[in-house]
């Protein structure tokens, strides 16, 4: 199992790598152009976007891993008590959309 999710990982880092390099060769550019259009407040804004863009990327895709790492490694010692945490997990009893960020705490 620590194989596998060592694939996983390297995957994903390596999709990440290949997205940030495409998207950071853009940046300055883009940046340059919208400064001399727009001006220097929004090209900040631009690239502060971009920035927070990309993090808010790397931990859609950590947590949701780490979590199904979580939930197969318990249910290789009990199903029904993984099922209990993936359920009771994505379906938050006060909410009408899955909870996806709390099966990782």
């Amino acid at each position: 199992m620590e194989q596998i999710v060592g694939h996983i990982q390297i995957g994903m880092q390596t999709y990440l790598l290949r997205q940030t390099s495409m998207i950071f060769s853009f940046i300055p550019l883009l940046a340059a152009l919208i400064w001399y259009f727009l001006g220097w407040k929004t090209a900040i804004s631009f690239v502060l976007g971009a920035i927070f863009s990309l993090l808010a990327d790397y931990i859609e895709m950590s947590l949701p891993n780490m979590a199904s790492i979580r939930s197969a490694n318990v249910a290789r010692s009990s199903p029904s008590k993984a099922f209990q945490i993936v359920h009771l997990r994505y379906h938050d009893r006060n909410a009408d959309w899955p909870c996806l960020c709390w099966q990782v705490w």
